[in-house]
């Protein structure tokens, strides 16, 4: 996976480079980043004050030999991590 800033299009595209069940995006596909459906917080708090989610959506433009043109929407999610005690995530100090 690499992505580029695209300036003719005013936004992040990803290009994939070998298939993976992780990021479903075939090999040779152009995944492009929707800038007005981006959501980000910068802490569990503040997402949690806001009401909507954080996400990204990636748009795929692809071509089905039954349906024709169709596009695949990814929304990601980020992960948070929650750490029970102060330093858990750095044990060795």
């Amino acid at each position: 996976m690499n992505y580029a800033w695209d300036e003719t299009r005013g936004t992040l595209v990803f290009d994939s480079y070998g298939d993976s069940a992780y990021f479903p995006i075939r090999q040779g596909q152009k995944a492009v980043l929707d800038r007005t459906n981006y959501v980000r917080y910068n802490s569990l708090e503040e997402a949690k004050a806001a009401g909507k989610p954080a996400y990204i959506q990636l748009n795929v433009a692809d071509t089905n030999a039954k349906r024709g043109a169709v596009a695949y929407v990814f929304m990601l999610k980020p992960l948070w991590f929650h750490y029970r005690q102060p330093n858990q995530q750095n044990p060795h100090e």
